[in-house]
Protein backbone atom coordinates (compact mmCIF):
# COMPACT_ATOMS: atom_id res chain seq x y z
CA UNK A 1 0.00 0.00 0.00
CA UNK A 2 0.87 3.76 -0.76
CA UNK A 3 2.01 5.68 2.21
CA UNK A 4 -0.83 8.32 1.20
CA UNK A 5 -2.99 5.26 1.47
CA UNK A 6 -2.09 3.70 4.75
CA UNK A 7 -2.61 7.26 6.39
CA UNK A 8 -6.43 7.62 4.62
CA UNK A 9 -6.89 4.22 6.10
CA UNK A 10 -5.86 4.91 9.64
CA UNK A 11 -7.63 8.39 9.94
CA UNK A 12 -11.05 6.33 8.69
CA UNK A 13 -10.33 4.36 11.85
CA UNK A 14 -9.98 6.77 14.18
CA UNK A 15 -13.06 9.02 13.06
CA UNK A 16 -16.49 8.11 13.34
CA UNK A 17 -18.77 6.86 10.43
CA UNK A 18 -21.35 9.51 9.34
CA UNK A 19 -23.91 6.71 10.28
CA UNK A 20 -22.82 5.88 13.55
CA UNK A 21 -22.44 8.86 16.10
CA UNK A 22 -22.58 12.50 16.05
CA UNK A 23 -18.88 14.22 15.91
CA UNK A 24 -19.83 15.95 18.85
CA UNK A 25 -20.87 12.69 21.17
CA UNK A 26 -17.90 11.03 19.45
CA UNK A 27 -15.63 14.31 20.87
CA UNK A 28 -17.53 13.96 24.24
CA UNK A 29 -16.98 10.31 24.67
CA UNK A 30 -13.23 10.58 23.52
CA UNK A 31 -12.73 13.17 26.34
CA UNK A 32 -14.39 11.00 28.79
CA UNK A 33 -11.86 8.11 27.65
CA UNK A 34 -9.18 10.60 28.08
CA UNK A 35 -10.15 11.84 31.12
CA UNK A 36 -10.63 8.27 32.67
CA UNK A 37 -6.67 7.05 31.51
CA UNK A 38 -5.19 10.43 33.17
CA UNK A 39 -7.03 9.00 36.43
CA UNK A 40 -5.89 5.37 35.99
CA UNK A 41 -2.30 6.78 35.11
CA UNK A 42 -1.89 9.19 38.02
CA UNK A 43 -3.31 6.47 40.50
CA UNK A 44 -0.75 4.36 38.97
CA UNK A 45 2.15 6.50 39.85
CA UNK A 46 0.40 7.13 43.59
CA UNK A 47 0.63 3.51 44.52
CA UNK A 48 4.03 3.37 43.15
CA UNK A 49 5.06 6.42 45.06
CA UNK A 50 3.31 4.94 48.37
CA UNK A 51 5.42 1.76 47.46
CA UNK A 52 8.41 3.56 47.30
CA UNK A 53 7.76 5.61 50.52
CA UNK A 54 7.25 2.31 52.14
CA UNK A 55 10.56 1.21 51.39
CA UNK A 56 12.28 4.43 52.07
CA UNK A 57 13.35 4.74 48.45
CA UNK A 58 11.49 7.97 48.28
CA UNK A 59 9.76 11.10 50.09
CA UNK A 60 6.69 10.99 51.79
CA UNK A 61 6.22 14.94 49.84
CA UNK A 62 5.90 12.65 46.57
CA UNK A 63 3.03 10.75 47.87
CA UNK A 64 1.46 13.88 48.42
CA UNK A 65 2.37 15.14 44.80
CA UNK A 66 1.02 12.03 43.34
CA UNK A 67 -2.17 12.43 45.44
CA UNK A 68 -3.11 15.32 44.12
CA UNK A 69 -2.23 14.91 40.99
CA UNK A 70 -5.27 11.98 41.76
CA UNK A 71 -7.26 14.40 42.98
CA UNK A 72 -6.85 16.73 39.59
CA UNK A 73 -7.48 14.47 36.92
CA UNK A 74 -10.33 13.03 39.20
CA UNK A 75 -11.72 16.64 39.01
CA UNK A 76 -11.38 16.80 35.30
CA UNK A 77 -13.20 13.38 34.64
CA UNK A 78 -16.18 14.45 36.57
CA UNK A 79 -15.74 17.96 34.76
CA UNK A 80 -16.20 15.91 31.65
CA UNK A 81 -18.52 13.65 32.69
CA UNK A 82 -21.01 16.86 34.13
CA UNK A 83 -20.32 18.58 30.67
CA UNK A 84 -21.44 15.61 28.51
CA UNK A 85 -24.59 15.43 31.06
CA UNK A 86 -25.47 18.86 30.51
CA UNK A 87 -25.92 18.64 26.65
CA UNK A 88 -28.26 15.77 25.63
CA UNK A 89 -28.46 14.29 22.68
CA UNK A 90 -30.84 16.28 20.57
CA UNK A 91 -32.10 12.68 19.00
CA UNK A 92 -32.28 10.99 21.79
CA UNK A 93 -34.29 13.80 24.11
CA UNK A 94 -37.58 12.62 23.25
CA UNK A 95 -40.15 16.17 22.10
CA UNK A 96 -42.56 16.55 24.93
CA UNK A 97 -46.11 18.54 24.38
CA UNK A 98 -46.52 21.82 26.05
CA UNK A 99 -49.75 21.23 28.74
CA UNK A 100 -51.69 24.83 29.72
CA UNK A 101 -51.10 25.66 32.82
CA UNK A 102 -54.04 25.61 34.87
CA UNK A 103 -54.32 29.05 36.82
CA UNK A 104 -55.98 28.62 40.44
CA UNK A 105 -59.01 30.75 40.43
CA UNK A 106 -60.03 32.98 43.02
CA UNK A 107 -63.34 34.54 44.22
CA UNK A 108 -63.26 37.91 45.74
Amino acid sequence: MEPFKVQQRMLSLTQPSKNSVPLIEWRKDKARVSAAKQVAQSTAELCEAANNAVKDNCEMEMVSVKAKAVATSTAQLISAAANSESTPNPKSVSKQREKPSRTRQTNS
